[in-house]
């Protein structure tokens, strides 16, 4: 089976869906960047959580998820709090629209998944979520 435009298809792919979820996010009145969510989504499931975790987490440059923080944090998204384990640190949680604009979010993401996924089987499904994960798993 040729493969020669396997990671062309794949760039495209990821492309397509990250600008379809902004505009998603953007019509819905949710002006966040995609990362908003993945951010949002680990503060909402990590605990505690710092600015060090999401580094680790997502293997970012520090400076980059500081930014991104930043931003948040100007919206009105998370809080931050003293961390009694760390002062040079500081625990983050999700504010009351934080927790609103991530269950937006995901609402909109699910939709997009329903829509991506028409007409495709669940072994389908199955067999490619094997397939990326062992992808991944290569990449690693």
């Amino acid at each position: 089976m040729p493969n020669d435009n396997l990671f062309a298809h794949i760039a495209e792919l990821f492309h397509a869906g990250k600008t379809a979820l902004s505009r998603e996010f953007q019509d819905a009145g949710l002006c966040y960047p995609p990362a908003f969510l993945k951010v949002t989504r680990l503060i909402d499931h990590i605990q505690p959580c710092t600015a060090q975790t999401i580094v680790q987490t997502l293997q970012r440059d520090k400076a980059q998820i500081t930014r991104l923080l930043n931003d948040m944090e100007k919206q009105g998204l998370i809080k931050r709090e003293p961390n009694p384990e760390d002062r040079r640190s500081q625990l983050l949680s999700l504010s009351e629209k934080g927790k609103e604009d991530l269950a937006r979010m995901q609402a909109i993401e699910q939709q997009m998944m329903g829509k991506m996924m028409q007409g495709i089987s669940d072994d389908e499904r199955a067999r490619l979520s094997r397939t990326l994960l062992q992808i991944r798993r290569n990449l690693s």
